[in-house]
């Protein structure tokens, strides 16, 4: 089976429980971790990115950091295990 990758963002700030927001871009999805660090560094991918973001929340989102995480990651911080970077 493929491991796939997903693009994750980190927010700035904590919550009342200490921990931080994510949201999981669940498409696009990638073959590859490079393809995703691509997609992730492209000025016109961030753009629909950020405009996916706006959608969601309403407002942008200060971001803290942009990851690319393995499928078997993401199904962990899905299930409220959490992310360790």
């Amino acid at each position: 089976m493929a491991n796939l990758w997903f693009l994750v963002v980190v927010f700035t700030g904590i919550d009342a429980g200490g921990m931080q927001d994510v949201y999981v871009f669940d498409s696009p999805n990638f073959s590859t971790k490079n393809e995703c660090v691509l997609s992730a560094n492209d000025p016109v991918d961030q753009r629909i990115y950020m405009g996916k973001i706006i959608s969601v929340y309403g407002f942008p989102r200060m971001v803290d950091k942009v990851l690319c995480v393995p499928e078997k990651k993401v199904n962990e911080i899905i299930k409220g295990e959490g992310l360790q970077v």
